[in-house]
């Protein structure tokens, strides 16, 4: 009886021994658990965070877009108004060239006739050829401001094309980066 008593001791501790070691096992599983639940709480609140700067970006990227249209409208009827003063500055600037050329012309055949009644012809020339030449420096004069405006107006143009065009495309780069991000 004391062997089979023995016998049951040493089966009682070994399945007491077993015990301990599967409430170990339940406990690293219970823990390993726990860790997976904690690690799957914090993915999804970093999914939710995802998700709103996603939707934000987004809306941010239909904003970019908005603006980059009414950049572009705004920009083509800059084109149209710059192309139509050049068409304006140029047609008169060659309204008043024909102008002054008609005015020209005119003072010659004034100048051509009085010097033929006058009794000093070479003096009224003389005097004349100097009237004629300041009206035609006048007019060279007046030429060259006109284009040098007609320039200045063109330069003026190319800048604000230019910017415009860089703040289009830079709003366009904006907007692909935030849709690569999508």
């Amino acid at each position: 009886m004391k062997a089979d008593k023995k016998g049951h001791q040493k089966e009682v501790h070994e399945i007491k021994s077993e015990l301990r070691a599967e409430k170990d096992s339940v406990a690293v599983v219970v823990y390993n658990l726990e860790t997976i639940i904690h690690y799957l709480r914090l993915q999804l609140k970093d999914a939710a965070e995802c998700k709103a700067r996603s939707r934000a970006l987004e809306s941010s990227l239909n904003f970019n877009r908005v603006q980059a249209q009414m950049l572009e409208k705004q920009l083509s009827k800059m084109e149209d108004a710059l192309h139509k003063q050049k068409e304006e500055a140029q047609e008169t600037l060659e309204r008043y060239q024909a102008s002054q050329e008609d005015q020209l012309e005119g003072k010659t055949r004034k100048v051509a006739v009085a010097a033929a009644l006058k009794k000093k012809p070479e003096q009224q020339f003389e005097r004349q050829c100097i009237k004629w030449q300041e009206d035609k420096s006048s007019l060279l004069q007046a030429t060259e401001n006109l284009r040098k405006t007609l320039q200045d107006k063109e330069q003026e143009w190319k800048k604000t094309k230019s910017s415009t065009r860089f703040q289009l495309e830079d709003l366009w780069s904006q907007i692909t980066k935030q849709e690569e991000k999508k």
